[in-house]
């Protein structure tokens, strides 16, 4: 983290100077003190006018400072969040599929808001203020020897002794500080859970289940902020208590050198102007250190995710798709000892329409998955163009592969958005993917047409028009293969009949069709149906040929037309 304080050199240096030149006019504003009380007892009309205008200009000179270094510091607060902020995202977005599936999406949610945020107030923030904290503390002694060197001895004595507070009880203070960042972590990961399960949750009548657990958690969170703000408390209280000694003890020995006439009524003003930027900075530095160690296991964190090593896009970089796509003896387990698939072969040519079927369970997305190389540990070769996928860039894999999911994702902002992908499309190309997508009808009957928001993940509209979004969404990039998985099933039956026709009749297009719906009239129209049990390939064959065969394809097919 410590990096990240130099991340902009101008800013922080600029930061650096302010912090240094207001501790300088604020501690040295004491002896400006001095002088007006002391030339005030002389009766020197003259003289008393001039030192009251310097202190008016001093104190406009002190402010306008002031100023400006709020705002540097707030310019330099925004830069290194933003930064830091920026990086996280960027390596969570850069993880695997596999990688990214690991944590929960709360967990990402909280480290790049609520953990950043702590580091905001707590590192940034202190880091400064522990300079200023120390600048005001060197000069304030300095004027002070140059006062009185009794008055400085008993002040500094007393005064140091809450520094070591800190430090102390840091380790203490930083796991407390990070037992509260990992249950805000958990907090909001099950507060999202229950809330994106409402419809379950009312439908199965658990409210006040849901409600005892979410007290749960919630009480939990509270209590370790509780444990962390009431230890932090008891520290306050030693630091404060030393600081008080400190001061009293300089009131008695200014008023007795008062009273034996050694110093000046201004100069003990001074003394005690200049003891409050030794005090207060002792005080509230104690309670920054503190604070500014408690995030170190936060910090940790975080940097853990900006250093991770992800590793670099290797492989060959593939512009298009010319011959063929062959699984050669493919084996994949999600779980060991559990075999998903079983030594797969098959082989999918350029231009054809290939559709894959099976029971639930039997494999079929898996299929896609490892084509799209969301996993890599699997035995067997998967080919494109005769090159194994593995030694292919993922992006290059992505780019010639548009991919429909049963589940589909919707971003909360207009249907023209979450079809181009915040890519920009002419009107034409928009137009002709509405209509082929389906989507035209249901467009024009919007008042905003392409323009209106669907509200998070699609909530304002049905799930066969999210279904027409994520086709429309592939189509529009015009790549050349398209796998859809399920991609119909929220369709009507007619809709999806229509879709999937018009995608068959694409000559210039690669499908492969995960599907359930054992339709006559469309798996005629492919050049090869693909049979799973099991994870095994069961049949091959057209249509044509599976049914003659009488196999287990004949048995699904035949189940479905009677349900």
């Amino acid at each position: 983290m410590k990096r990240y304080l130099l991340k902009s050199k101008k800013l922080f240096f600029i930061n650096v100077f302010f912090v240094i030149l207001s501790s300088f006019l604020y501690t040295a504003l004491a002896f400006v003190l001095k002088a007006l009380i002391d030339v005030s007892t002389e009766k020197d009309m003259t003289r008393f006018t001039k030192v009251l205008t310097f202190t008016v200009i001093y104190i406009f000179i002190i402010l306008i400072t002031t100023y400006i270094r709020k705002i540097f510091l707030a310019k330099y607060i925004k830069f290194n969040v933003i930064t830091l902020r920026n990086d996280v995202f960027k390596k969570i977005i850069s993880r695997s599929k596999k990688d990214f599936s690991s944590k929960n999406t709360a967990n990402y949610i909280s480290i790049i808001n609520n953990d950043i945020e702590i580091l905001q107030r707590n590192y940034f923030f202190n880091f400064l203020f522990i300079l200023q904290a120390a600048c005001s503390f060197i000069i304030a002694c300095a004027g002070l020897v140059k006062l009185n060197v009794f008055i400085a001895i008993a002040i500094l004595t007393l005064s140091l002794i809450p520094v070591a507070v800190p430090y102390i009880f840091a380790k203490k203070l930083s796991v407390m500080k990070k037992r509260y960042s990992d249950n805000l972590s958990q907090f909001i990961k099950i507060a999202k859970d229950f809330l994106s399960g409402f419809e379950v949750i009312k439908s199965f009548n658990i409210q006040n289940k849901i409600y005892a657990k979410y007290n749960e958690f919630n009480n939990e969170l509270e209590s370790s902020r509780y444990k962390f703000s009431k230890f932090n408390a008891g520290m306050s209280v030693i630091v404060d208590a030393f600081s008080y000694a400190a001061q009293f003890s300089a009131y008695g020995i200014g008023a007795y050198l008062i009273i034996k006439e050694q110093i000046t009524v201004g100069t003990f003003v001074a003394a005690i102007q200049l003891m409050e930027f030794i005090s207060a900075p002792v005080r509230n530095i104690s309670g920054i250190i503190g604070s500014f160690k408690s995030v170190k296991l936060i910090s940790k964190k975080v940097m853990n995710i900006i250093d991770e090593k992800i590793p670099e896009e290797r492989g060959t970089h593939k512009e298009s798709f010319e011959q063929s796509i062959e699984f050669k003896d493919v084996s994949f387990s999600y779980v060991d000892g559990k075999e998903t698939l079983k030594d797969i072969t098959f082989s999918i040519n350029k231009g054809e329409k290939y559709a894959i079927v099976g029971k639930s369970g039997s494999g079929k997305s898996t299929i896609l998955k490892l084509l799209l190389r969301y996993y890599d540990e699997y035995t067997g070769e998967i080919l494109i163009d005769r090159l194994n996928n593995k030694e292919i860039e993922s992006s290059s894999i992505y780019n010639l592969i548009s991919v429909i999911q049963q589940d589909v994702f919707m971003f909360d902002t207009t249907i023209k958005e979450n079809i181009a992908l915040f890519e920009n499309y002419d009107t034409d190309t928009l137009n002709r993917t509405f209509q082929n997508s389906g989507l035209s009808d249901f467009i024009n009957s919007l008042e905003r047409k392409e323009n209106s928001h669907i509200g998070e993940n699609g909530s304002s509209i049905s799930g066969g028009e999210k279904q027409r979004v994520a086709l429309a969404r592939a189509l529009i990039r015009n790549t050349p293969i398209l796998a859809l998985d399920e991609a119909t099933a929220s369709l009507d039956n007619e809709t999806s009949f229509t879709i999937e026709k018009s995608l068959l009749e694409m000559k210039d297009i690669t499908l492969l069709v995960v599907t359930h719906k054992l339709s006559e009239h469309l798996l005629k129209e492919y050049n090869n149906i693909i049979v799973l049990k099991d994870g095994v390939i069961e049949e091959m064959g057209t249509f044509k040929e599976l049914i003659n065969n009488k196999g287990y394809f004949y048995n699904l097919y035949t189940l479905e037309e009677l349900s």
